[in-house]
């Protein structure tokens, strides 16, 4: 028969694996929240009891200014900030008690001030847990959740030591069993308690002087607060209790026998400021005693003893040292410097610009009071003028970027002022980043022929300096207002309007050939009226490119306007085409007859385009006569080819014709029959002439 094996099954639950994670940044001494969405994750209802665990797991790794991460150093714990706190209180109460035993020896006090001690105990260390952790959940908190159902709860960070904490918000029923969401807060040292700015020009009197007083406040108001809020955590009845316990727990402790004073590590991140390393502070200002000098000190007296028959002494003379500040105040130092509670700011700057500069206090003894103060200096200089020359000419414009340099963390809003001349432009503001350089763009357009004057500033209203810029421009001559390339055949005409941009009466020039136009020309206003343009006739008679410019003149501003034109005249037609044909090394002619109708002779320049064509360079017709001109062609190479001979004259113009040329092969000189007896030599000459004007080197075959 079979027996049943009986287990017995223990669990050991050694880590929560949560169902989700949150990530959350937080600032020390300032309250952030974790909003978690829950959900029922069972098939059956449950009520949910919500429990938080939670742990420091890394250390704030504190890098003081100007050092690497290498030499940085962990803050201290919670449990050593907070421990010896407890410690000291746990001590002191131990020896009040066992003094208030005595005392009521016998009687109900004694239990009665037993119970105080136990409940103050009890405060106390509620309050120094509550510092060292930074996540809570309102106590009794608890959801009724059907299943799949979603409900919010919110968990509030409040760190007063700086590090990464890890906390598990543990849902448990009983009945149904529990879950966990994990959160990851990383707290990170506090915002700044106060963000401060002065200013200084380099340039005045104040340069020399460059030391501010930073005055402290006895409480650091950040803690404070973040102490406030973390009491709403306590019940009702405890808030009262607990809320100088607290206070007192987040305030750095003065050690015995330093007259209530506390040295606080004093670190700066700008090499352009200095001051000593440590900072007293305490709660008070010491209120200074001092006697004045009266008989009780004179010679003849003792120990303060009056002789007899001396009067009585005066009063003794109090001076009070001025209370602390509530806030932070940075000024310039008047009188006496405190006693404590001040850091003495030596301000050296390398040039005008913005300077940032963030103080971070840390208590020797250990406490949670890091303050963080943030100073922002502005130095100015006077303004140091600058000269600009400009040249352009008339009607041009020419641009120059003037660089502004902006040193400080905040962008800049110049505004702009030209003063002295119209020839000078430029935007009325201008933005220049924050550590950065802009170009402000200054522009010189003279109207004329001229020399300018001016002044550029640029104000920044917010520093307080500005930028004078002494301008000089000079207007040279004009350039042409535009250029026209004309294309057209000789003995054609043309007309050609420019655009004038003026307006009044203007006279008109002009250097071309074959051109023609009314001398003066009225334009409207503007150059927008309706004879605002001029129209110019052109007539070249003979081909070729002709340059030139024309010319408008104001009459009364004697401003003028001018064009560069280039005239691109092809040949006209031929007149007709002439085939001429010769044996190489021989000639053949042709004659052109051509007419003169005018009065007076006309001379032609003739020019020859093709191989082997000979005539005159020039011909010329008689008034009312009728001539011919005489054309050869000798080759001297057998081909086909064509030509051209042309009659340019610059009142009657271009003629032209056209040549066809053909080339045929000379017939072989047959030379006298040669002979020689067989081993004999015979020699004959030939005559080769030479139709060329140069030296020629001739080869056999």
């Amino acid at each position: 028969m079979a027996s049943n094996l009986v287990f017995l099954l223990r669990t050991t639950v050694t880590k929560l694996k949560a169902i989700q994670t949150f990530n959350v940044g937080a600032s020390s001494f300032e309250q952030t929240s974790v909003e978690i969405v829950v959900k029922n994750p069972y098939e059956t209802s449950c009520t949910l009891f919500c429990e938080i665990q939670q742990e420091l797991i890394t250390p704030y790794n504190f890098v003081p200014p100007g050092m690497s991460k290498a030499n940085g150093n962990n803050l201290p714990l919670p449990e050593q900030i907070f421990g010896p706190a407890l410690a000291r209180q746990k001590s002191k109460k131990r020896v009040g008690t066992a003094a208030s035993s005595m005392r009521g020896a016998g009687g109900g006090g004694a239990k009665e001030d037993a119970e105080t001690v136990a409940q103050e105990l009890d405060d106390r260390e509620k309050c120094l847990k509550m510092l060292g952790q930074p996540f809570h959940v309102h106590e009794g908190t608890k959801l009724k959740l059907n299943p799949g159902e979603e409900q919010k709860i919110n968990v509030s960070v409040l760190p007063f030591v700086a590090g990464t904490y890890r906390a598990y918000v543990i849902l448990l029923d009983e009945k149904v069993g529990q879950f966990a969401y994990e959160i990851i807060a990383t707290c990170g040292l506090p915002k700044p308690s106060a963000e401060l700015a002065f200013d200084l020009n380099a340039d005045g009197e104040e340069a020399a002087d460059n030391e501010k007083i930073l005055r402290l406040p006895q409480r650091n108001g950040l803690l404070d607060k973040a102490a406030s809020v973390a009491l709403d955590r306590l019940p009702s009845a405890m808030r009262t209790r607990c809320r100088n316990i607290l206070l007192s727990y987040v305030a750095p402790h003065a050690a015995e026998n330093t007259n209530g004073m506390v040295r606080y590590r004093c670190m700066f991140d700008s090499p352009f400021f200095q001051a000593v390393p440590d900072v007293v502070m305490r709660g008070n200002e010491i209120v200074a005693v001092v006697r004045s000098i009266t008989e009780d000190t004179k010679p003849g007296s003792k120990n303060g003893t009056k002789a007899e028959g001396e009067p009585p002494s005066s009063p003794v003379k109090e001076k009070k040292k001025p209370a602390l500040p509530k806030n932070v105040i940075l000024e310039d130092l008047q009188g006496d410097r405190p006693l404590s509670n001040f850091i003495m700011l030596n301000f050296f700057p390398k040039e005008a610009g913005t300077y940032p500069l963030t103080v971070t206090l840390m208590p020797f003894t250990g406490e949670p009071d890091l303050r963080i103060y943030k100073i922002e200096a502005t130095v100015t200089t006077q303004p140091k003028e600058t000269s600009l020359e400009f040249a352009a000419p008339a009607r041009q414009i020419v641009v120059q970027e003037i660089p502004i340099q902006n040193n400080g963390n905040e962008e800049w809003t110049l505004g702009c002022a030209i003063a002295g001349s119209r020839s000078f432009a430029g935007p009325n503001s201008f933005k220049v980043p924050a550590n950065s350089t802009a170009n402000y763009p200054l522009s010189f357009k003279p109207q004329w022929i001229c020399e300018e004057n001016g002044v550029l500033t640029l104000k920044n209203a917010k520093v307080g300096n500005s930028f004078i810029f002494n301008l000089s421009g000079k207007g040279k001559e004009p350039l042409a207002d535009g250029h026209f390339a004309i294309p057209m055949k000789a003995r054609e005409s043309l007309e050609h309007v420019f655009r004038i941009p003026g307006a009044g009466s203007f006279n008109v020039e002009s250097d071309l050939p074959y051109v023609s136009g009314p001398p003066t020309v009225e334009v409207g206003g503007d150059g927008g009226g309706e004879n605002s343009d001029y129209v110019l006739k052109i007539a070249p008679q003979a081909s070729g490119t002709y340059t030139g410019q024309i010319t408008f003149t104001n009459e009364t501003t004697k401003q003028y306007y001018w064009y560069t034109v280039e005239i691109l005249v092809s040949a006209p037609a031929e007149e007709a085409s002439i085939s001429m044909s010769a044996v190489c090394r021989t000639a053949t002619a042709a004659t052109i007859a051509l007419s003169n109708p005018t009065d007076n002779p006309i001379v032609f320049k003739v020019r020859l385009d093709g191989d082997g064509l000979i005539g005159d360079n020039t011909f010329t017709l008689e008034p009312q006569g009728t001539s011919s001109y005489e054309l050869f062609y000798s080759p001297l190479v057998a081909k086909r080819h064509s030509g051209t001979v042309a009659f340019t004259n610059d009142l009657a113009g271009e003629f032209w014709y056209k040549l066809e040329l053909a080339a045929t092969p000379a017939q072989p000189i047959k030379l006298p029959q040669m002979s020689a007896p067989v081993g004999g030599k015979s020699r004959q000459q030939i005559t080769i002439q030479n139709p060329l004007g140069k030296e020629l080197k001739m080869g056999s075959r």
